[in-house]
């Protein structure tokens, strides 16, 4: 078994959710930051730390680990022909940038002016640039890679934002939830609909055809975003016309129903 079938969809996997953690949580605090207790802020700057360690963390390994691709074994990894390949791929100038996208977010926590915002914006650009310098996007010019980066940015704010809110809705010091629960659903409703349309331009653009949804390996992939988006826009509407109007009768037990889908049982009130 190649042992590098089994390192790269692993890398990619978690590289995903650190850069939706950094990215996404980032946009929570910028739209909530205002709303939200010190002992919450606090939480979220723990997720964006722990996001943007493991994304730096995983860029380098990936950087790493171009060469061991080419050659097809770890021995590969040290090789200096395949390191001097490697480093003149289109995958290492994506991996780099990342990592340097992930370096300048750590002044996230440690810089405390507008050089902070200023590098921590530069960071996740350049985090959100490197899934456009390889993959389908490049096939087809600057508009698909226009639609994969406003696609990333609205999964980036739904995804980041759930344990934030989650934990918004377990702390007893939250004064502002049902301020901040109603914006969060306005704010999607922007976010969600730029995902929705750039993902259907994106794919129409790749596929041609909707019997590709079926015949090819894009296309089945493709279809089970497509049922992922439609759960989370499911428990999005559940939230939105079932539970934010029991929030506004009663804060707390609204509060621990609006939780889901980290607590099912609270559904048993329903």
């Amino acid at each position: 078994m190649d042992v590098w079938s089994v390192i790269n969809p692993l890398l990619k996997l978690v590289f995903y959710f650190a850069v939706f953690g950094a990215v996404g949580t980032i946009l929570f605090m910028l739209h909530f930051q205002r709303y939200i207790s010190s002992e919450n802020t606090a939480y979220c700057a723990r997720i964006i730390k722990i996001s943007i360690t493991t994304g730096t963390i995983t860029s380098a390994a990936t950087l790493l680990f171009i060469s061991g691709n080419m050659g097809g074994d770890l021995i590969s990894i040290f090789d200096p022909n395949m390191l001097q390949l490697a480093f003149g791929s289109k995958l290492s100038i994506a991996a780099s940038m990342s990592l340097l996208g992930f370096i300048f977010m750590y002044t996230w926590s440690v810089i405390q002016t507008f050089l902070r915002r200023f590098l921590t914006g530069l960071g996740a650009c350049l985090i959100l640039l490197s899934f456009i310098v390889i993959g389908h996007s490049t096939k087809y010019g600057f508009l698909t890679q226009i639609l994969v980066i406003i696609h990333l940015v609205g999964i980036s704010y739904w995804v980041g934002s759930l344990m934030s809110l989650r934990k918004l809705c377990i702390s007893p010091q939250e004064k502002n939830l049902l301020i901040i629960t109603h914006r969060f659903g306005v704010y999607a409703i922007g976010y969600i609909t730029a995902l929705v349309i750039a993902g259907t331009l994106f794919a129409y653009n790749l596929l041609n055809s909707f019997s590709a949804l079926t015949t090819t390996v894009y296309g089945n992939v493709l279809l089970t975003k497509v049922c992922l988006v439609s759960l989370l826009l499911s428990l999005g509407a559940l939230n939105k016309f079932r539970l934010l109007p029991f929030l506004r009768t009663n804060e707390r037990a609204g509060a621990k129903n609006f939780t889901f889908p980290y607590n099912l049982k609270s559904y048993s009130s329903f």
